[in-house]
C-alpha cells in the first residue's frame, strides 16, 4: 500500500477535530500517518492531538499563530518523506476512498497534484445546495486570476513536496493557490476529479469557507475589502522559479505585476486572451471582479 501523510492545520478546532481524525484513520487501501501543527489554540485542542498521538499513528507540533497558508508551508517543510501528501482542514468529514482515489488518479495520470470538488455540507453534515463552485480544470493563466481550488482536497506527491520546499515565500495569499500556481508555472501535471469524496464542513467558525456572496456585493470586496495582494504573491513565484518559467508565463506575470501602477499594463492584461477575461462565456462574478481589479489597480 502506498503512504500517505497527511498535513493537517489546527488551530481551536476542538468541535470537530476528533470526527475529522476519525474519518482520516478510516481510509482504506492507504497505509496513513498524520503530522500536525498547531497554530496557537486555546481550547482543548491540544488534549486532542495528545489524545490521538498516544494512539501510534499521528504526531504534531506547535508554533506561533502564523495563519493557516503559512501553517500549511510549515507543515510542508517539517514533514518526513513519504510516497504522497494529503492536506486536511480541522473540521470536515473525509469518505474511506478519499486518499486511495487521489493516489489512484495520480498514479494512472502520472500527475503531481490532485484536486476536486467537494460537497458542501453544515455543521452537522447535513447536505447543503451547492454554493457556486468550479466543475472543471484551469490552465496556468487562468489560475493565475483568482483561487479556485480547496486545499482540503489536494493530494500531491513527493516531486512536487521538493519543488516547494525548495522556496518558501513570506507572502502569499493562501497555501493552496500557492501550490496550484507553482505546480502549473513549472508544467507539472494536475488531475481534477468532479466526484467529491470529502465533506467540506460550513460553520459560523469556519477559517476559509464558501460563502453565497451577491455579485455586487462581492465586486466591492473585492475592490474595497479584499486583501490586494496578489502582486505580491506573483513577485514570490518569480523570486522562487524564474529560471524554470517559459517566457509567455514570466511575461503575463509580470504585465499582471505592471499593471498595478501602469494603465497601459491594466490595457494589455484586460485584452490578454490567455486570461479569457473577454470572452463571451467569461463573464462570471469572478471574472467581472478579477477585472475590476485591474482596472482600479488593486491586484
Amino acid at each position: 500500500m502506498k503512504r500517505v501523510l497527511v498535513l493537517l492545520s489546527t488551530y481551536n478546532g476542538e468541535k470537530y477535530l476528533d470526527e475529522q481524525l476519525k474519518s482520516i484513520f478510516l481510509q482504506e487501501n492507504v497505509e496513513v500517518h498524520v503530522l500536525a501543527r498547531d497554530d496557537g489554540s486555546q481550547d482543548k485542542t491540544l488534549e486532542i492531538l495528545k489524545m490521538w498521538a498516544q494512539k501510534g499513528k499521528l504526531k504534531w507540533y506547535s508554533g506561533e499563530n502564523l495563519k493557516p497558508a503559512r501553517s500549511f508551508l510549515d507543515l510542508i517543510c517539517a514533514a518526513e518523506d513519504y510516497d504522497y501528501y494529503a492536506l486536511s482542514d480541522q473540521d470536515d468529514y473525509w469518505l474511506p476512498d478519499k486518499l486511495y482515489t487521489a493516489v489512484t488518479a495520480l498514479e494512472k495520470k502520472k500527475a503531481q497534484l490532485y484536486y476536486s470538488t467537494t460537497t458542501v455540507v453544515d455543521s452537522n453534515l447535513h447536505v447543503l445546495p451547492q454554493i457556486e463552485y468550479p466543475q472543471e480544470d484551469y490552465d496556468f493563466f487562468e489560475s493565475l486570476m483568482y483561487n479556485h481550488i480547496s486545499g482540503c482536497t489536494m493530494v500531491f506527491d513527493a516531486r512536487l513536496r521538493r519543488v516547494l520546499k525548495n522556496y518558501i515565500p513570506q507572502n502569499i495569499i493562501m497555501h493552496d493557490w500557492w501550490l496550484v500556481l507553482v505546480c502549473k508555472a513549472l508544467d507539472m501535471k494536475t488531475v481534477y476529479d468532479p466526484v467529491s469524496r470529502i465533506l467540506y464542513r460550513q460553520h459560523e467558525k469556519n477559517c476559509v469557507g464558501l460563502k453565497k456572496v451577491f455579485p455586487l456585493k462581492y465586486w466591492l470586496h473585492c475592490l474595497f475589502k479584499e486583501q490586494n495582494n496578489m502582486s505580491t504573491m506573483l513577485g514570490e513565484l518569480l523570486e522562487g522559479y524564474r529560471d524554470s518559467l517559459k517566457v509567455e508565463k514570466v511575461e503575463t506575470i509580470c504585465l499582471l505585476i505592471q499593471s498595478k501602477s501602469s494603465i497601459m499594463a491594466r490595457v494589455k492584461v484586460l485584452s490578454d486572451k490567455r486570461l479569457h477575461i473577454n470572452s463571451s462565456t467569461a463573464w462570471n462574478k469572478e471574472n467581472i471582479g478579477f477585472a475590476l481589479k485591474i482596472i482600479a489597480g488593486r491586484i
